[in-house]
C-alpha cells in the first residue's frame, strides 16, 4: 500500500504496512478512526509518525476481490464522520472502474498478442508445409526424370550385364527424353523456367537438351 503525505512545501509519497490485516480477510465497508495517535494497531506507522490524528478508510473493490484501500487522513482528531463516507466511496468506486478498465486494456492487449503470434506462427508452419511440398514435388520429378534418361543417382551393381544393346537404349532414352521436354514445355506454354522446373532441371540444363533435340 501507498501514500502520500502533504505540507504547506512538500508532496512526498512512501510505502505504508496495513496497520489492521483484518481488513484483509473480511468484507468491510469503511473504516473510521478518531485519533490515529491513539490506536495500538497504528503505532509504528508511518501515518502516525507523521503526525496524522483523524483516518477514513474506504475499501477498493473489483469483481468481488479487494484490491486496496483509499485513506484519507488529517491533522485533526475526529476529523471524518460517516456524513464523509459517501464521498469517499464514491472517490474508491472511481479509482475501482479505473483499475478494471486498465486490466480489461491489458487483458486485450495481451489477446491481441497472443492472436499476432498465433497468426505468425500460424502462417511460418503453412510455409514450411508448402515448401515440404515443393521441395517433395521437385525431389519427384528430379528422380523420376533422371531414371527415365538414365542419370539415376544410384548406379547398376558392376558387371552388369544390359538386357537392351547399349546404342537401342540411348536411341530409346532419346526419344523418351524429347517426348518429355515437349510435353513439359507445353504444360509450361513454353516457359523455359517453368519447364525445367517440372522436369527437375536448371534453365542451362533444359537449354542444352532443347538444342540437341532441335526444339528450339
Amino acid at each position: 500500500m501507498s501514500s502520500t503525505v502533504e505540507s504547506a512545501t512538500e508532496i512526498r509519497p512512501f510505502d505504508i504496512d496495513v496497520p489492521d490485516p483484518s481488513l484483509l480477510e473480511r468484507v468491510w465497508d469503511f473504516d473510521l478512526v478518531d485519533d490515529v495517535q491513539t490506536q495500538p494497531r497504528y503505532i509504528d506507522s508511518p501515518s502516525k509518525n507523521a503526525g496524522m490524528r483523524g483516518l477514513l478508510s474506504v475499501p477498493i473493490w473489483i469483481s468481488g476481490v479487494l484490491k486496496g484501500s483509499v485513506n484519507f487522513f488529517s491533522w485533526v482528531p475526529r476529523r471524518f464522520t460517516r456524513d464523509d463516507v459517501p464521498v469517499a466511496r464514491r472517490i474508491a468506486d472511481h479509482i475501482a472502474l479505473a483499475l478494471s478498465h486498465h486490466r480489461l486494456a491489458e487483458e486485450v492487449r495481451l489477446n491481441v498478442e497472443a492472436t499476432r503470434r498465433a497468426d505468425e506462427a500460424t502462417a511460418r508452419a503453412r510455409q514450411l508445409e508448402s515448401r515440404v511440398w515443393q521441395l517433395t514435388d521437385e525431389l519427384d520429378a528430379r528422380t523420376g526424370y533422371r531414371r527415365v534418361v538414365g542419370e539415376s543417382v544410384s548406379h547398376p551393381p558392376a558387371g552388369a550385364v544390359p538386357t537392351v544393346p547399349p546404342a537401342r537404349r540411348r536411341e530409346d532414352l532419346k526419344s523418351v527424353e524429347r517426348a518429355m521436354i515437349e510435353e513439359a514445355l507445353q504444360n509450361a506454354r513454353f516457359n523455359k523456367s517453368k519447364a525445367a522446373k517440372e522436369l527437375g532441371l536448371s534453365r542451362h540444363q533444359l537449354y542444352v537438351r532443347i538444342r540437341r533435340h532441335g526444339l528450339e
